[in-house]
């Protein structure tokens, strides 16, 4: 692989790199995290990516954004050059000094998305030892994790999934706020309430009062 620096800006941490490669092997790439987060735009050659849980073709006439830790693969048409602008975005508020692995990185990335699927799938109203003993670690570790991941912390996101499905339930005209609340792992009436109004500024009444097309 050639790599050419074309340009820095320290104060915002971009930097901009002409990249050349050529020579690659048919066929998919081994799994591996990303280094960094970077937008990739195409200028010659083409290829397939897979991230996410989606299979891409790049070529000249598009690009892809990146980001650290992200696990990927890629796989090669043919043999020949393919040269792409890489801009790499290194975040303002990134601390100097060395972070953690990119494994580190994915292994704590893989247990925030069993956290938030287990949060979906049958999970809602488990509290944290339940959780963390579900993706095989402490509450105190998942936690920290869970934040650091996500942004949010586990009881954040939770609350987060509750209301949406208690405005879900409102919209629907169906069970009562009492029920409402036993459903959804709310202590009372008045828990369910508080945590409504903080999350959309209005109680449960008055949104139901709002969705229902009988009022109108």
């Amino acid at each position: 692989m050639w790599r050419q620096e074309l340009g820095k800006d320290p104060g915002s941490g971009v930097s901009v790199h002409d990249m050349r490669t050529g020579g690659q092997v048919k066929g998919w790439s081994p799994w591996a995290p990303d280094v960094g987060h970077a937008v990739v735009l195409m200028r010659m050659g083409g290829f397939r990516r897979h991230a996410s849980g989606q299979d891409s073709f790049l070529d000249a006439a598009g690009g892809y954004v990146t980001s650290e830790g992200l696990e990927e693969r890629f796989a090669y048409p043919s043999a020949g050059e393919i040269r792409y602008t890489w801009i790499a975005l290194t975040p303002r508020t990134e601390r100097p000094g060395p972070g953690a692995p990119p494994t580190t990185r994915v292994i704590h990335r893989r247990m925030a998305l069993a956290v938030q699927e287990a949060l979906s799938c049958g999970h809602l109203n488990d509290g944290a030892e339940d959780l963390a003993r579900l993706v095989g670690a402490s509450p105190k570790h998942v936690g920290r994790i869970f934040r650091h991941v996500t942004g949010r912390t586990i009881s954040e996101y939770r609350n987060e999934l509750r209301v949406r499905a208690v405005l879900e339930h409102l919209a629907d005209g169906g069970a009562q706020l009492a029920e409402l609340a036993t459903m959804y792992g709310f202590a009372d009436h008045a828990h369910l309430t508080r945590t409504v109004r903080k999350h959309l500024a209005e109680t449960p009444s008055a949104l139901r009062a709002r969705l229902d097309p009988g009022g109108l």
